[in-house]
């Protein structure tokens, strides 16, 4: 992947380039998605025909929108573009690849899930031609560019990019946190890794929520990912002196480790916490049984009790710096086929599209939806109208949203009155990004991983819980962990390892 400075260098030139072309022209000031934006060139006068554009997406929603409705009338008015959508489940669509690619049966551009990147199949039909391959054209287009480089590698394959990213935030991990519970208590909102843990134990032997029962835990969910992340630790692996380092044979690891045994014995960590499915852990949260929740930024989407005071952050410090976890930065790709795109002019529109996407107007439509219908203008600022949805209970906009947005939108819309929550869930996203720690395996194929890493990871995960648990000793602990080895793990960290070198050589 090209150096992030040489993209933002030829952005910025592209853009100089079009706003001084757009002055000597005579051009007006856009104001609005109404004023039409097409690909059009001064030689046709403006009249190139719209491209034709079909897509294939996974989508999980109750019903996608119905074709002409008016939030795809006005991004085929913008981008100059006829777009057909046929939507699947996601699941279903992740079934139906394999037979659609062995056919040639693929749309002209098909979006699905990041976790077919690994699968052989689909390495297979990247590196064998199936899709265009995108790495040299990325720096053309400014929207698309600005993404992060980390982001680019982690759905490349062999440092080859065969698909645009549906970009997402970078790092989202976070921590909701009762302050009124922290108030009750006396205390000071937490900073720190020691912070965390204490106020946890605190919320489980003092009453935080003062009904004279001892009814309450610290938290509902198993921190130990994000203990080891803020001691310093690993993001899965760590590269060092040529190897490949599984983060548990880490100091940090180990020690955030024995932290969560110390929180399970002091009552602070729910005792089923190993058992709970996801409805059960938010139950636990919402109703006010747990005083702390390790999750991702997004903490709006919560119905808490009456009263709850959540607060919400994503960094804290320890004696080793201030870090957090990075993941890929995407939810899948979309992929372009070279079979039904055959010619570098129609990539090139079909880039361009997604480009504009990008754009603050069409950000705007993807996350607001319609000014007037969906929210309205004050004081230059965008106010959703309350529980304004269509009828099938959702708004229409937001299908396309996640589906087909390669830049996130969230992050590139006019200036919105949200919530409490709901805008520390876009600065949650920004205060993380300095702070992320990636996983240099993103991106990387090991065959062995891909065989036998589900199987290897449970073992190291039961061996986890039974010693928070009190089941085993570290010592019986430190054995799973060889036999992880031996099993397989070795051969995961040697594969993972040399094609690490292959990028770095790539890189230089």
């Amino acid at each position: 992947m090209k150096n992030k400075i040489l993209r933002s260098i030829l952005g910025y030139m592209l853009i100089a380039t079009m706003l001084l072309t757009a002055c000597s022209s005579g051009g007006g000031e856009k104001t609005g998605v109404d004023d039409q934006k097409t690909n059009a060139t001064a030689d046709n006068g403006g009249s190139e025909e719209p491209l034709k554009l079909d897509m294939v997406i996974g989508y999980d929603g109750v019903e996608f929108p119905q074709p002409g409705n008016k939030v795809e009338t006005t991004i085929e008015k913008y981008t100059n573009t006829e777009i057909t959508i046929t939507p699947y489940p996601g699941s279903t669509l992740h079934e139906m690849l394999p037979t659609m690619i062995a056919s040639d049966e693929l749309p002209m551009v098909i979006s699905f899930g990041g976790s077919q990147l690994t699968k052989s199949y689909m390495i297979n039909a990247m590196k064998s031609g199936t899709f265009w391959e995108l790495t040299d054209y990325i720096k053309d287009y400014p929207n698309i560019a600005q993404i992060s480089d980390l982001t680019f590698e982690a759905c490349s394959i062999d440092g080859h990019l065969y698909g645009l990213p549906k970009q997402r935030g970078l790092s989202r991990d976070a921590v909701g946190y009762r302050y009124d519970w922290i108030k009750n208590l006396g205390m000071q909102e937490p900073k720190t890794i020691d912070d965390l843990y204490n106020l946890m134990i605190a919320f489980a032997e003092k009453d935080p929520d003062g009904n004279g029962k001892k009814d309450t835990y610290g938290t509902c969910i198993n921190p130990l990912g994000w203990f080891n992340i803020y001691l310093g630790g690993a993001n899965g692996w760590k590269y060092e002196n040529g190897k490949m380092i599984c983060n548990r044979f880490t100091p940090e690891y180990q020690k955030a480790l024995d932290m969560v045994k110390s929180l399970y014995e002091k009552g602070a960590l729910h005792p089923e916490f190993s058992i709970q499915n996801r409805s059960q852990i938010e139950a636990l949260w919402t109703e006010g049984k747990a005083g702390m929740y390790f999750n991702i930024n997004n903490f709006a989407q919560f119905v808490m009790e009456e009263n709850a005071d959540v607060h919400v952050n994503g960094v804290f410090s320890s004696d080793k710096g201030t870090f957090t976890s990075a993941g890929t930065g995407h939810n899948g790709i979309l992929a372009i086929s070279k079979d039904k795109v055959k010619d570098e002019k129609t990539l090139r529109k079909i880039l361009q599209f997604f480009n504009d996407l990008g754009d603050e107007e069409m950000c705007n439509l993807l996350v607001l939806g319609i000014e007037g219908d969906d929210y309205n203008i004050k004081n230059r600022e965008a106010v959703p109208i309350p529980d304004k949805v269509d009828e099938v209970g959702t708004q229409v906009y937001l299908p396309y949203a996640a589906p087909i947005a390669v830049v996130y939108p969230d992050l590139h819309t006019m200036p919105v009155k949200r919530s409490y929550l709901q805008q520390r869930s876009i600065e949650v996203l920004e205060e993380n990004e300095p702070y992320a720690v990636a996983d240099p395996t993103a991106g990387l194929i090991s065959e062995t991983n891909n065989e036998l890493g589900t199987d290897l990871n449970t073992v190291l995960s039961d061996a986890d819980t039974k010693y928070i648990m009190g089941e085993i000793t570290k010592e019986q602990w430190l054995e799973q962990s060889e036999l992880w080895k031996e099993s397989g793990g070795e051969t995961i960290a040697e594969e993972f390892a040399q094609a690490y070198e292959v990028r770095l050589n790539e890189n230089k």
